[in-house]
């Protein structure tokens, strides 16, 4: 009597192996392509919106602040090597502030109370710092006598922050470079150079550009 073996011989075993192996691995693949490009679109969407934040931020106060007080500065303030120029990586200012307390930005004889964090003569200044090898714009408060009274992150991951002060002339009938700017052209580039811990083969970058018109 002869008997039907119903079971699978060896070459069908390792062909349904193979078979499984190769849509567990293309099924793999395929989760692990989609997970990076999430997180890339994820960090794509982060980095835009720390940049115009940050760009925000600094344009409002750049808005309000005195001509006469407008510096910029090669470097950051503090830096043995900076200096000042029509154009660098820093930017020093003064806001309207109500220094004596009385509710309004004017003082006694109706002039206005030019200062930071509510002190009169104080500066701000926006520049970027690098702290445990990542680069941030930062926000630094210095007082009447040059003393730094505190440094707030605005935003991380910043390759560039570039300001350029222009003021009209009349002779070329356009804006040139100018220690005494009419307005600030401002630059500002983050770069993120890994995603969850990974490596990326090509940085995500973005680039925001912004003209401030002084109008104080």
């Amino acid at each position: 009597m002869k008997i039907k073996n119903n079971g699978f011989t060896l070459i069908e075993t390792i062909v349904s192996v193979g078979i499984y192996t190769i849509v567990i691995g293309t099924l793999f693949t395929a989760i692990v392509s989609q997970n990076r490009f999430f997180g890339e679109s994820m960090a794509k969407i982060d980095l835009n919106s720390k940049a115009r934040t940050g760009m925000s931020l600094f344009v409002k106060e750049l808005r309000l602040a005195s001509k006469d007080s407008l510096q910029i500065n090669t470097l950051p303030v503090g830096d043995a090597l900076s200096m000042q120029s029509d154009s660098g990586l820093s930017i020093v200012f003064q806001v309207p502030v109500d220094a004596d307390g009385d509710g309004t930005v004017f003082d006694s004889l109706g002039f206005v109370e030019w200062g930071a964090a509510g002190q009169l003569d104080w500066q701000i200044e926006y520049c970027v710092l690098t702290l445990n090898t990542v680069s941030y714009l930062v926000k630094r408060i210095w007082d009447n006598s040059a003393s730094l009274q505190s440094q707030k992150i605005v935003c991380r991951d910043i390759n560039v922050f570039f300001v350029q002060g222009r003021a009209w002339d009349e002779a070329g009938n356009s804006y040139i470079n100018s220690l005494a700017p009419e307005l600030v052209d401002v630059t500002l580039m983050m770069q993120k150079d890994s995603v969850r811990g990974r490596i990326l083969d090509n940085p995500l970058t973005l680039t925001l550009s912004n003209t401030v018109f002084m109008r104080n």
